[in-house]
C-alpha cells in the first residue's frame, strides 16, 4: 500500500489489451478515472492517467479479464520510494537542518577588528562579565541587554553595537566625544576655599563684594547671588566665575620607615577553563596563593582554519609576597613631601607655587614633614547665597 501511496505523486502511460479493450476504457470513465492521450495500438489502447487511479484500474482490469501494462511512469514517485527504502536520508537532512539552526547560536567568533587592541581587551572582559564569549550561546534578548549595560557603563566607548549573525559576533563603535555643558546656576555664591590677597577677580554673573589687593578669610563671600538696588528691592543672579589669590597654607604627611608593600616572587601559575557549546569546565586550576596578580586571555578554538563554537581561558597568575621595606629618613623625607604636594594640588589643581618651606620632624619609626607652600590659585568655591534684606520704604 506504501509503494501505490508514492504513485499518486506521479503519471503513467499505460497499454491494456485483451477482448473488447474499449469497454475497459469505458468502464474506467464511469468510475471517475480520468484518462488522456489515449488511441488505439491495434492490439488494444494506450494512454495516460493519475498514479492515484493505478489500483483502480488494476482492480477493474483484473474483474474485466483485460491486461494492464504500465510502459512509463514520470513524477517524483519514484525518488520518494527510494527514500522510503532508505530512510537515512531524510532523517539526515532534517538532522543537517536542525543542528545548523542549533550550532548557528552560539558563538564561533568575534570580530573587534573596529577597536584598539587595548580596546578589544577591555571590551572582551566586559562582555565576559556579561556570559558572552567565543562558545556561549546568545540570542537577540541577551544581546539587546548587554549592549545597553555596556553602553551605560562604559567611559571608553561614545557608542557601541553588537550584531550577532551567522554565529559572529561583530562589534562597532565611535570613540567617546565628552562636550563639557555648564549647568545654569541657580541662587549660588562664591566662598573663598582658603584665606589670601586677592589677584584678579574674573566674576561672570554675580554680584562681586571684595576688591583686588584686598585680603580675604577662608570661607568669605566674595561674591553673592543677591543685592539690593537703588530703590532698596532685591535683585538676583547667580554668582560665578573665578577669583584668584596668593595664599599661603601648609600641608602635613607622615611617612613611615619601616612599610609592608607586596612584590612579585618570581612564580606563576595558569589556570585553564574550556567554554565549549555553552558549557564550561574547569581543566586546570591555579594556585591559590593568598597574594597574586591576575591576567586573563580568551583564546578561540579552532580546527585548522576553521573556526569552533568554543574558547579557551587562560588566567594567569602570579604570586606576591609580602616584605618590610626600609627607607633612610632622607627617602621617607622626599616621600612625604611628595604626599604634601598631591594634597595641595587635589585641593588646588591649578595652583602655581610661587615658594615652599619645609619642615621635617624625624623621629625613631617615622617622617613627618610639614611643607607651607606659598601659591596663586582660584579660591572661588560655589555654595548657597547670602541672604539680603530688602530695605524697607520709609513715608
Amino acid at each position: 500500500m506504501a509503494r501505490y501511496n508514492t504513485w499518486q505523486a506521479d503519471v503513467f502511460r499505460f497499454a491494456v489489451q485483451g477482448r473488447g479493450a474499449q469497454n475497459f476504457l469505458a468502464a474506467a470513465q464511469r468510475q471517475g478515472i480520468r484518462l488522456y492521450h489515449l488511441r488505439c495500438t491495434g492490439a488494444g489502447y494506450s494512454g495516460m492517467a493519475s498514479g492515484g487511479d493505478r489500483p483502480r484500474m488494476q482492480a477493474l482490469a483484473q474483474t474485466g479479464g483485460w491486461t494492464l501494462e504500465t510502459l512509463e511512469r514520470h513524477g517524483p514517485g519514484r525518488t520518494l520510494e527510494r527514500m522510503l527504502q532508505r530512510p537515512g536520508i531524510p532523517l539526515g537532512l532534517l538532522l543537517f537542518f536542525w543542528l545548523l539552526w542549533w550550532f548557528s547560536g552560539f558563538v564561533w567568533a568575534m570580530d573587534l577588528s573596529a577597536l584598539e587592541p587595548d580596546q578589544q581587551l577591555l571590551l572582551e572582559s566586559q562582555l565576559a562579565e556579561q556570559q558572552i564569549w567565543v562558545g556561549s550561546r546568545l540570542d537577540q534578548q541577551k544581546l539587546a541587554q548587554a549592549q545597553e549595560l555596556l553602553s551605560l557603563q562604559s567611559e571608553t566607548f561614545g557608542w557601541l553595537g553588537l550584531n550577532f549573525t551567522g554565529g559572529c559576533l561583530f562589534v562597532e563603535s565611535t570613540p567617546l566625544e565628552t562636550q563639557s555643558v555648564r549647568e545654569e546656576a541657580q541662587n549660588t555664591a562664591l566662598y573663598a576655599a582658603a584665606g589670601g590677597q586677592v589677584l584678579s577677580i574674573g566674576v561672570e554673573s554675580g554680584f562681586c563684594v571684595v576688591e583686588t589687593g584686598q585680603y580675604v578669610s577662608e570661607g568669605q563671600l566674595l561674591a553673592n547671588a543677591l543685592k539690593l538696588d537703588r530703590e532698596g528691592a532685591l535683585v538676583g543672579q547667580a554668582a560665578t566665575g573665578h577669583i584668584t589669590a596668593r595664599v599661603e597654607r601648609s600641608y602635613t604627611a607622615t611617612q613611615p620607615l619601616q612599610q609592608t608593600t607586596l612584590q612579585l616572587t618570581g612564580k606563576s601559575s595558569r589556570e585553564e577553563t574550556l567554554c565549549l557549546l555553552g558549557q564550561t569546565r574547569l581543566l586546570r586550576q591555579a594556585e591559590p596563593w593568598s597574594h597574586a596578580r591576575r591576567s586573563v586571555r580568551w583564546i578561540p578554538l579552532a580546527l585548522g582554519r576553521i573556526a569552533l563554537p568554543g574558547s579557551l581561558r587562560q588566567v594567569t597568575v602570579w604570586e606576591e609576597e609580602e616584605i618590610s621595606r626600609s627607607y633612610t629618613p632622607e627617602e621617607a623625607q622626599e616621600m612625604a613631601d611628595r604626599a604634601c604636594r598631591l594634597q595641595l594640588m587635589a585641593e588646588f589643581p591649578d595652583a602655581n607655587i610661587e615658594a615652599r618651606e619645609m619642615i621635617a620632624d624625624r623621629q625613631q619609626e617615622a617622617v613627618t614633614v610639614t611643607t607651607r607652600y606659598t601659591f596663586v590659585a582660584d579660591i572661588a568655591r560655589q555654595g548657597m547665597y547670602t541672604p539680603v534684606e530688602p530695605q524697607k520704604e520709609t513715608s
